[in-house]
C-alpha cells in the first residue's frame, strides 16, 4: 500500500494479513502517510472494509499513518483474535458521515439548512437524527430539538442548502439555529472486537465514523490507552463519531480505559454493559419459558450460562438460573429450559439479564467533552471511575444504572467506585437528565425503582460538581451506598424534574452514608429546593450523616 497515492489500499492489506497469518508474532506497519480505502472495503465483507479472523499475536501500528474512509464503511472488525494490538493510527473521513450548517428557512412540514463549507451535499441524502446547536457555544441547544426517524427526505434547493421534509411529528428548529444533520447514526464502527482476548489500543484516534468509535463484543480483556475520539483541529467539525465512542457488551476479564479524551460523540463517550434483558413471554412448565427482546434484538444465552431474573416493576434480582438448553424461536423469541425449576415468582414481563461474563472496568484520567448524552454509562459489577473530568455534556456526566423502559440494557450494578472526578456544566441541555451524576434504574415510563438494593455498593468519595440545569447528585433504589466528601455547587438552573431538585436526592435507599460533603444551598442555582431533598421509599433509619457542611439529615 504506497501512502499518499490516492490509490485504494484494500488489497494489499488483505495481500499483508495473508503472509502475517505465516509467521510467528506478525506485525502490520503502515508508513507515515495516508492511505485510502473505497466505500465498503474491496466489497469481499460486506460493509466491513478490513477484516481480520483468526489472527493471534498481532500488532498493527503506523506513527504518523491516517486511514481514510467512504461512505457507510466499517474500517475494521476483528474476530477471535488473540493477544491483539493496535496503536498509533488515526481514522477520518473526507466527507463526514454527518452534515452541519444553519437552518436559514422553515415552512409548515420542513425546514432548510445551509450546509457549511468541507461537506458535500447533493440532495436525497438520509437522515436519521436531527439536532439544533446553539451558534454561541456550538454546543446542543438547551431545551433544544433532539429528533431522530423523523425525516421524510431531502432535496437541494440551492447550492449548499439542504431542505428536509419532515414526518407529521417531526420538530422544526428556529432560522438562525446550526443543526446537525447525521446520515447514519449506528453499526459502522471503527474498531469493532468480536469474541477477541488480551487486546490492547493505544493511541489511535478516530476523528469521525458512522457509528461507535471502540467497540468489544464478548471481550476477555481490553484496555483503551491513550486513545482519542475527538474532531480534527482546524476542522470546525460540530460531531465527531455519530454514536458511541466506547460500548462493550457481554465481556470478561477487565475492561480498562485510562488516559483518553472523548469529545462531541453523537452518543455517550461509553457504555459498559453485560448485556440485554429478555422479557418473559410464556411459562411452558415448572423448568422451561420464553422469552425475547423488547426491541427484538438477537439475544440468545448459551448453554450453561447463568440468567439472573428480576420482577420489572421492581427491578430487584429473585433468583439465578443456569440455561440447561435453548432453542431458537421466530420472532427474536428463544425457549430456555433451566437446570433447576424456575422460581414461584417468574411470570410474564419479569426480566432475565446474563451474569455469566460480568467485566469489571477501571476509567481513570480520561475527559470526556462537549457531548450529546452522557459521559459512561456503569451497567456491570466491580467499577472504579477515578480522576477524569466531564465537561460540557449536555445529560449526566456519569450514570451507574440499568433500565426496562426502552433498551433494556443490563445488568443492574453492583461495587462501583467513583472517586476524585470532575463534572463541569453537565446535564445542561438535551436529553434532558435527572442530575450529573446518577445512581439509579429506570422502569417503565421513566420511574425510579420503589424499593432499595436494585443498585449494591456504591461508593461516591470527593467528585467535585460545577453547574448543572438538574441536580447534582441523584440516588434511587440503592443499598450501601457511600456519599463522602462531595462537593457540589451551582446546580438546579433548570431542573428536568421539579420533584428531585436538590443539590442531593435519594429516594427509595437504605443503609446510606453521608459523611464530609459539601452542598450549601446558597451555593446552587435559584431552582434548587434543598441541599439535601429526600423522596419516598427511604429506610431513613439505616442512613448515617457525619461532618457535612450545609446541611444535616433530618
Amino acid at each position: 500500500a504506497k501512502p499518499d497515492s490516492g490509490e485504494n489500499a484494500t488489497a494489499a492489506i488483505y495481500e499483508a494479513l495473508s503472509a502475517a497469518r505465516e509467521v510467528d508474532n506478525p506485525r502490520l506497519f503502515f508508513p507515515p502517510g495516508r492511505y485510502d480505502f473505497g466505500e465498503r472495503g474491496d466489497g469481499h465483507h460486506g460493509r466491513i472494509a478490513i477484516y481480520v479472523h483468526d489472527i493471534d499475536n498481532l500488532t498493527i501500528e503506523g506513527p504518523g499513518a491516517e486511514l481514510f474512509f467512504e461512505g457507510l464503511t466499517a474500517p475494521f472488525e476483528f474476530a477471535r483474535c488473540n493477544n491483539l494490538t493496535i496503536r498509533d493510527i488515526a481514522i477520518d473521513w473526507d466527507d463526514p458521515p454527518f452534515l452541519q450548517g444553519e437552518v436559514v428557512g422553515t415552512g409548515d412540514r420542513s425546514f432548510d439548512v445551509r450546509v457549511d463549507p468541507g461537506f458535500t451535499v447533493t440532495g436525497g441524502e438520509p437522515v436519521e437524527a436531527y439536532q439544533d446547536y446553539d451558534p454561541d457555544t456550538r454546543l446542543p441547544k438547551f431545551q433544544g430539538i433532539d429528533q431522530y426517524h423523523a425525516v421524510l427526505r431531502t432535496e437541494l434547493v440551492e447550492e449548499q442548502t439542504l431542505r428536509l421534509h419532515l414526518e407529521a411529528w417531526g420538530q422544526i428548529p428556529r432560522e438562525g439555529a446550526l443543526a446537525v444533520l447525521r446520515k447514519q447514526v449506528y453499526d459502522y464502527n471503527a474498531f469493532f472486537f468480536d469474541q477477541c482476548e488480551d487486546v490492547i489500543v493505544e493511541d489511535v484516534t478516530v476523528y469521525t465514523v458512522p457509528g461507535m468509535g471502540f467497540v468489544g463484543q464478548r471481550v476477555h480483556n481490553i484496555t483503551l490507552r491513550g486513545v482519542a475520539v475527538r474532531v480534527r483541529d482546524g476542522s470546525r467539525r460540530l460531531m465527531s463519531a455519530t454514536a458511541d465512542g466506547s460500548h462493550f457488551i457481554g465481556c470478561a476479564g477487565e475492561i480498562v480505559i485510562e488516559d483518553a479524551l472523548f469529545e462531541r460523540m453523537g452518543d455517550d463517550a461509553g457504555n459498559i454493559k453485560t448485556g440485554l434483558y429478555l422479557t418473559v413471554q410464556e411459562i411452558e412448565d415448572e423448568n422451561t419459558l420464553t422469552a425475547r427482546h423488547n426491541l427484538g434484538m438477537r439475544n440468545v444465552p448459551g448453554t450453561g450460562e447463568k440468567m439472573e431474573f428480576a420482577a420489572d416493576d421492581t427491578l430487584l434480582a429473585y433468583a439465578t438460573l443456569k440455561v440447561a438448553e435453548v432453542e431458537e424461536l421466530p420472532g427474536q423469541t428463544v425457549r430456555m429450559r433451566f437446570a433447576e425449576p424456575l422460581p414461584t415468582e417468574a411470570a410474564p414481563g419479569h426480566v432475565a439479564g446474563n451474569v455469566t461474563s460480568v467485566a469489571t472496568a477501571h476509567i481513570r484520567n480520561t475527559t470526556v467533552r462537549d457531548n450529546r448524552a452522557r459521559g459512561f454509562l456503569i451497567q456491570t459489577r466491580g467499577a472504579v471511575v477515578e480522576d477524569c473530568r466531564f465537561e460540557n455534556v449536555s445529560t449526566a456526566g456519569l450514570f451507574i444504572m440499568s433500565e426496562v423502559e426502552h433498551f433494556f440494557e443490563s445488568i443492574t450494578p453492583r461495587d462501583v467506585i467513583i472517586r476524585n472526578n470532575v463534572f463541569e456544566n453537565c446535564g445542561y441541555g438535551s436529553p434532558p437528565a435527572e442530575g450529573v451524576l446518577m445512581v439509579h434504574a429506570w422502569l417503565a415510563n421513566f420511574e425510579f425503582p420503589p424499593k432499595p438494593g436494585v443498585i449494591q455498593g456504591v461508593v461516591l468519595e470527593d467528585n467535585t460538581i460545577r453547574g448543572g440545569n438538574s441536580s447534582g447528585i441523584v440516588v434511587a433504589g440503592a443499598e450501601d451506598i457511600e456519599l463522602r466528601g462531595n462537593d457540589v455547587r451551582e446546580v438546579c438552573a433548570a431542573p428536568h424534574r421539579t420533584d428531585t431538585a436538590g443539590a442531593i436526592y435519594i429516594q427509595s435507599s437504605r443503609n446510606v452514608t453521608l459523611e464530609g460533603n459539601r452542598a450549601r444551598l446558597e451555593e446552587q442555582a435559584d431552582n434548587c429546593k434543598a441541599a439535601l431533598l429526600l423522596g419516598p421509599g427511604n429506610e431513613l433509619e439505616t442512613f448515617t450523616d457525619r461532618g457535612n457542611t450545609g446541611f444535616v439529615l433530618d
